[in-house]
């Protein structure tokens, strides 16, 4: 389960970082790195804080909510890829 939350974290690291080198940092010139999209993801999220679901987690369903984010991720990648192209 901590492997795919990290491969989850880095697949949506990795997203925010190429999505903002395509479209924030040549406007600002201000590069944002995996590492750092990590970070500011993980701050978001501390923010928007965490309500705890009244059914029981199992790890099936954790595991499967990490790797729809990433595919959400990804998708969303692919999307920016597209209007990337356009620019």
């Amino acid at each position: 389960m901590l492997g795919t939350l990290a491969v989850v974290m880095l697949v949506q690291g990795w997203s925010v970082a190429v999505l903002w080198g395509w479209f924030v940092a040549p406007r600002i010139e201000f590069p944002l790195h995996t590492v750092e999209a990590i970070g500011i993801m993980v701050l978001f999220t501390m923010l928007k804080g965490y309500t705890p679901s009244k059914e029981e987690e199992t790890t099936e369903k954790v595991v499967g909510r990490g790797l729809m984010s990433a595919f959400h991720a990804l998708f969303v990648l692919g999307i920016g890829w597209i209007v990337h192209l356009f620019l």
